[in-house]
């Protein structure tokens, strides 16, 4: 007892003094680290975290998102806007398999969906050159929900935009805060280790991950220039989780945060009409529609506009009509066309984004021809050269070359501006999804099972009508009408015009017609 007595005195006297006892760890307590990887990214990190490193994050507590957005699209609602901040590195904005998950984020809003395998330790994506950061923020927070069979690994740059602090989310079931890593690379001494050790299960939840700013010493890049954010993923293993919601969660000098100057693309009517057929039509469009019944939804909706575009459909173009007819309807300017598949902003060669309409051919990069886009072959029955096969609705100009790289392949998931081959199928690029799925679905409508969407596109079909894909749904939603869909459609629309059709694609008039139908993503409605 008296020994006891003088420990507890003695034990008193040291903590009254400041005084700890140093913590000497046992065997069970080292960790062996990764084994080194070579990122995928060449500037990239080689090395992994310093085992020794922080443990135990604090909870950071209610899940809810931050006060200002870490950078514009940082919600995912816009999904131009987000690609609109990206770095683009050697064609690629973000990777394949992160894609926008629409209707899958906080309050089932949109979000980033992060869906496969990656085969290196990758940069998903980067964000550079934001204007009004916040600046004095102590915390930056992100919220996941999903699995993972390792973790993500944030990184945030300093002010000089190059080098950054590593943050090492590790393993992943609540919500927790987490601090820089200050192990410095082999390769770069600037910057910290990223490792990606660690599983993530939320158990269906979402969770809130925060960014302790202040143990990064250095603080962050809050000039406009140079790279501020990147997310990061471990190699060889398998990804299935929605992030959303960057902001940060304080800071000073900008109260409303990163602003997105081109305004909103995406569906900006979450809920669509009050009732189904409270439309406002414009003028121009609503003599077509006078008789259509708008007030339906699903399969009887879908029949009666393919009634409509059917029985309108006054003039049957030749092959050799739809030719003159696109040199009209796909027109850039006076002398070129719209290239589809093409990139914007490149100006000669196969992605071209417009090329001169003189310069028709066969074969080559510097020549354009008709693209069927629902492909001649993947018709119930080749589509051929008449009838569905010369629609001009669906015949667009197309670099020659690109359109042979197409060739009949499906159309599947992809992200990023550049068209390509994606899995077993071809992605046509972040600037024609949208085209793409409201042409095939005109085409549905006009020649019903020799066009099914499923004989074009690749993903599950839709529980409303199992012959719709819904990878054609999300790019509808995603993908806003531009200015030479509506171009198309008025030419097309009107019999009197010399290769006027007669009849208009109602998915380009209002794209939130395929919301009524086949549900999913929430269109824009363009008829409010």
């Amino acid at each position: 007892m008296k020994k006891t007595f003088y420990a507890i005195v003695a034990c008193s006297f040291l903590i009254a003094a400041g005084c700890s006892r140093d913590y000497v760890p046992s065997i069970d307590d080292i960790k062996t680290p990764e084994k080194p990887t070579k990122p995928t990214d060449p500037t990239g990190p080689t090395n992994p975290t310093d085992p020794t490193g922080p443990t135990e994050p604090t909870n950071p507590g209610e899940v809810k998102p931050g006060k200002t957005l870490a950078f514009p699209g940082a919600d995912f609602e816009n999904w131009d806007t987000f690609l609109g901040t990206l770095q683009d590195y050697q064609g690629t904005k973000i990777k394949d398999y992160a894609t926008q998950a629409i209707g899958q984020g906080w309050e089932n809003k949109n979000g980033l969906k992060l869906v496969g395998t990656p085969t290196g330790n990758d940069y998903v994506f980067t964000v550079e050159n934001v204007k009004n950061i916040p600046v004095g923020a102590a915390q930056l927070s992100f919220l996941v929900k999903g699995t993972a069979d390792k973790t993500l690994v944030p990184l945030i740059y300093k002010g000089d935009g190059k080098s950054y602090y590593a943050y090492n989310v590790g393993d992943l079931s609540t919500s927790k805060t987490i601090v820089a890593d200050t192990k410095p690379q082999t390769s770069d001494a600037n910057s910290t280790t990223p490792n990606y050790t660690g599983k993530i299960d939320t158990k269906g939840q979402w969770v809130k991950v925060v960014l302790d700013l202040k143990s990064a010493t250095a603080g962050y890049n809050t000039g406009a220039t140079g790279k501020t954010f990147s997310l990061k993923v471990g190699k060889d293993a398998a990804y299935n989780l929605i992030v959303d919601e960057i902001r940060f969660e304080d800071g000073n000098g900008n109260p409303t945060g990163p602003t997105d100057p081109t305004g909103p693309t995406t569906p900006t009517d979450p809920t669509g009409p009050t009732n189904p057929g409270d439309f406002n039509i414009p003028a121009n469009q609503k003599a077509y529609y006078t008789g259509v019944n708008l007030k339906l939804t699903g399969i009887a909706l879908k029949e009666e506009l393919a009634d409509l575009v059917t029985k309108t459909h006054k003039r049957i173009l030749n092959y050799s009509q739809v030719q003159q007819a696109i040199i009209i309807t796909d027109a850039a300017d006076n002398n070129n066309l719209y290239a589809i598949y093409g990139t914007k902003g490149t100006t000669s060669g196969k992605y071209a984004y417009t090329i001169g309409k003189s310069k028709d051919g066969s074969s080559g990069d510097n020549v354009w021809n008709r693209e069927h886009v629902f492909a001649k072959s993947l018709g119930d029955g080749n589509l051929g050269t008449s009838g569905p096969g010369a629609d001009g609705h669906h015949l667009r100009a197309s670099v020659a070359s690109l359109n042979s790289d197409r060739g009949n392949l499906l159309f599947s998931s992809g992200s990023g501006m550049v068209a390509k081959k994606s899995g077993s199928g071809w992605y046509p690029g972040d600037e024609w999804k949208g085209d793409v799925a409201r042409m095939m679905m005109y085409m549905y409508l006009r020649y019903n099972k020799q066009c099914y969407p499923t004989r074009v596109a690749i993903g599950s079909t839709n529980n409303v009508d199992s012959n719709m894909v819904n990878l054609l749904l999300e790019w509808n939603a995603q993908d806003p009408v531009s200015e030479v869909e509506r171009q198309r459609n008025e030419y097309l629309g009107n019999a009197s015009n010399q290769y006027g059709q007669g009849n208009r694609n109602p998915f380009i008039d209002n794209p939130y017609l395929a919301t009524q139908i086949w549900g999913g993503p929430v269109a824009t409605n363009l008829w409010k």
